[in-house]
């Protein structure tokens, strides 16, 4: 199965699939549309730090959803060939990143 690449967003997506699948089943209603909305929006992400960032930028509107929204973003991370601590790591430096923007 072909993964993604830093400059092929076009590629499946099975880390992702799979975590959404698993996410869906805890989240029902409204709350997994909102899931499914996300992990459409990083399927169209084109570099892993394009998925972190975003996350990263939206992290907030996600209130009770934020930890499975940050499970999606490690999951897209992984898809584009990086070790499951390197996408945790990015992710968590774009939101320090994207925290000490905004306070400054």
């Amino acid at each position: 199965m072909k993964t993604a690449t830093a400059n092929d967003n076009s590629a499946s997506t099975p880390a992702l699939d799979v975590v959404l699948s698993a996410l869906r089943g805890q989240h029902t209603g409204e709350l997994g549309w909102a899931l499914i909305a996300w992990a459409d929006h990083l399927r169209a992400t084109s570099h892993p730090n394009h998925a972190a960032n975003s996350y990263a930028k939206h992290r907030a509107e996600f209130d009770r959803l934020a930890d499975a929204a940050s499970l999606l973003t490690v999951a897209r991370c992984l898809d584009f060939g990086l070790s499951p601590t390197e996408a945790s790591a990015l992710v968590t430096a774009r939101v320090a990143a994207r925290v000490r923007k905004v306070a400054a």
